[in-house]
């Protein structure tokens, strides 16, 4: 950068001059470097759109891995750092360690090759009242802009009360959906409220998918010089954007012709959103940094030839995988959806109603860390002499009253006759011993792990007694037991809200050391706390069904010499399944 355009970031002109370009990724060259070379989009023509002059409110970039995509969210964020003056973005990743590694090897890089950037965070430069920042979670410059980086996958608490009018959602497949509105509040006094997001896709109900469904959906379409026809390389048609590559280049669908991705143009499957929420679809594929090098082009024909069509369609082609695969439907969940309201169970209970006579009845609580999309939920069952298991009352909890919320749950548990509580220990093993202490509730701490050879496996854990349960297969036993009409839920409109949980756990195949393993994952979007809730209190339900009560806690398991701390003590010579068949 020459000294005559640094002298023009000290009056207005440097705002006419980064102005003056018809797209502002012309000004990339004059401004930035990447490994010492002028940066440029002309292999890369498709993230020209980042650097569109008008803004829209909303937009969202879905690409495929190793596309370009930090680091143009990187030079877009400097950009307006240095052409806007008191602009401020906020970058949000979903972990930590994620937003250091793009603050340390994205952001810190695009800022050290930018004289300009440089020479406005000079440490004597004084254009505004703002101090100068350059540290991890924090970069401002002299003009009064700045960018701050933060996370927010369990919650979006410390990113309250910032003042913004830009925000980038980056690795958006990770995001927790509910946390994104809440974010977003830190755009209501910005006239700009400037939203980006970027991301690889998962599965189709991850929430990339779901954001990328309210845009305007564009996909770079190509032209066949031959027949005319535009090729668009999406997963419609059983994914043309895979039947699209050979082994030289992209060729036409109809007639074989090769292709000239440079050729190529945006449009667009939901014009109307173009002024509003504009999407775009990146795959490694349409770049021609990718389709004129034959190092690359091979590289990426032997990823087809070896890896599995999931990875293909996210890391490659960068579209959704159906790949999460669940046992239940909608249907199913409707279909045993024949239970009265919760209000009239607890009359019929009341009443005695022989109808709703129950061998056990136990309940359930998954104790929520997020409040936001991870919440504390209370599920009561009840068991039918035939083995069905009627689901009587669900209760969620916002907020972070812990007396009202145990007391409530307490007043539940005794009200509908609860032989016992089966209760998170992961993330309330506190809470446990109130609600023991405090109500004399008897509660069965239960605690999810992997990769277990039985469903149940009791665990003393010197004084921390639990059972260990193997999460695959109790949701699975669960899920299956639901399709096969074993379960019934109250047939209410307003229980949807957690009959939906159902659907929020997926089956997926995840690589761990080498090694393949199936796992359960949720999806971000919905909350899963209610299946939680009920696979507890229905574990103790199968252990109860298929043995006798007392089998909960496995006699002699408790170290006679010691006590939970905090909670009821237990004489050294009771054994503590008579506890748990007593009125005490």
């Amino acid at each position: 950068m020459n000294d005559s355009i640094l002298r023009l970031a000290t009056d207005d002109q440097v705002i006419a001059a980064l102005d003056a370009a018809d797209n502002r990724s012309e000004l990339l060259p004059a401004l930035f470097r990447v490994r010492g070379l002028p940066y440029s989009l002309q292999d890369y023509p498709q993230f020209r759109v980042f650097y569109a002059r008008d803004y829209v409110s909303d937009l969202i970039i879905m690409s495929a891995r190793q596309c370009g995509k930090s680091q143009n969210l990187s030079t877009s964020e400097v950009l307006d750092g240095i052409q806007i003056p008191h602009f401020q973005i906020l970058y949000v990743a979903p972990l930590q360690s994620q937003t250091e590694r793009y603050s340390h090897q994205v952001l810190l890089p695009a800022l050290n090759s930018c004289e300009l950037a440089k020479f406005l965070q000079a440490t004597d430069m004084k254009l505004s009242d703002s101090n100068i920042i350059k540290a991890v979670f924090h970069q401002s410059f002299a003009t009064g802009s700045g960018i701050q980086l933060g996370y927010a996958k369990t919650s979006a608490d410390r990113l309250r009360g910032i003042t913004v009018d830009r925000i980038d959602f980056d690795e958006v497949q990770d995001q927790i959906a509910d946390n994104i509105p809440i974010i977003k509040e830190s755009l209501t006094t910005s006239t700009w409220k400037v939203c980006r997001y970027t991301g690889t896709a998962k599965t189709l109900d991850n929430t990339i998918e779901r954001i990328w469904q309210q845009s305007s959906r564009c996909e770079w379409g190509m032209k066949c010089s031959g027949c005319n026809y535009h090729n668009i390389p999406d997963d419609q048609e059983d994914c043309r954007c895979l039947r699209m590559v050979q082994a030289d280049g992209l060729h036409c669908l109809k007639c074989g012709k090769k292709l000239n991705p440079r050729e190529g143009e945006w449009i667009a499957h939901s014009p109307s959103k173009m002024n509003t929420f504009r999407g775009y679809h990146i795959s490694q594929t349409i770049l021609p940094a990718n389709t004129e090098n034959p190092m690359r082009w091979n590289k990426i024909i032997d990823k087809l030839s070896t890896l599995d069509i999931t990875t293909i369609k996210n890391e490659v082609l960068g579209i959704s995988s159906s790949t999460g695969v669940r046992i239940i439907t909608p249907d199913d969940i409707k279909r045993n959806s024949v239970l009265p309201s919760r209000k009239e169970i607890a009359a019929k209970m009341l009443k005695k109603d022989p109808k709703f006579r129950y061998t056990y009845v136990f309940s359930g609580v998954d104790w929520g860390g997020a409040e936001q999309t991870s919440f504390t939920v209370h599920v009561i069952i009840g068991i039918t002499r035939d083995g069905q298991i009627h689901v009587l009352y669900a209760k969620r909890y916002v907020g972070f009253d812990p007396d009202s919320r145990l007391a409530d749950i307490a007043r539940a548990h005794f009200h509908y006759g609860c032989d016992i509580m089966a209760a998170d220990f992961g993330m309330g093993f506190d809470l446990n011993v109130m609600l023991i202490k405090r109500f004399g509730i008897k509660v069965i701490q239960m605690q999810f792990t992997s990769g277990q050879k039985k469903m149940m496996n009791w665990s003393p854990r010197q004084e921390y007694p639990c059972w260990c349960i193997d999460k695959l297969l109790a949701l699975n036993s669960m899920f299956v037991a639901i399709k096969d009409n074993q379960y019934k839920f109250p047939g209410e409109e307003a229980f949807e809200v957690y009959t939906q949980d159902l659907l929020s756990p997926y089956e997926e195949v995840a690589d761990r050391g080498g090694t393949e393993r199936r796992q359960y994952t949720r999806d971000p979007a919905l909350p899963d706390d209610f299946a939680m809730a009920l696979c507890f209190a229905s574990m103790a339900a199968y252990k109860a069904m298929y043995q006798d009560i007392t089998a909960l806690v496995p006699k002699g398991s408790y170290n006679p010499a010691s006590s939970l701390t905090g909670a009821v003590s237990y004489d050294r010579d009771l054994d503590p399944r008579e506890v748990l068949n007593s009125g005490t």
